[in-house]
């Protein structure tokens, strides 16, 4: 019995942190909105590497987690498609050199953990 109420408590400890993490979102959504245009590449930056950080390990328990946060990005990036397009364009480009130097390298066991870990 108290294993199944832990279990509940966990189950409503996700749920309420969801309502959080949705909260807040909109809360960014509504400020990128709001400002200035040039405050936009902040929040997309910002946003995603926010995302990266956290998304780096991921667990059976955090795989929700990072899902919605993905989803969250992405409608960020979809408010302003010119924004998010030179932004994502400079990490497809870095994205790509990392690639490329895996293929040169002698070397590429290590040279795989640098595009693992970019």
């Amino acid at each position: 019995s108290t294993k199944l109420e832990k279990d509940e408590e966990d189950v409503a400890e996700l749920e309420a942190s969801d309502a959080v993490r949705v909260h807040s979102f909109l809360r960014v959504r509504d400020l990128v909105l709001a400002a200035p245009r040039h405050y936009m590449s902040d929040a997309l930056k910002g946003m995603y590497l926010a995302f990266v950080k956290r998304s780096k390990y991921t667990t059976e328990l955090s795989i929700r987690k990072i899902q919605m946060a993905r989803h969250c990005v992405v409608e960020l990036f979809c408010i302003d498609p010119i924004d998010a397009y030179q932004f994502t364009f400079v990490y497809i480009r870095q994205l790509a050199i990392h690639v490329r130097t895996v293929l040169k390298a002698t070397n590429p066991a290590a040279a795989i953990k640098t595009v693992y870990n970019w």
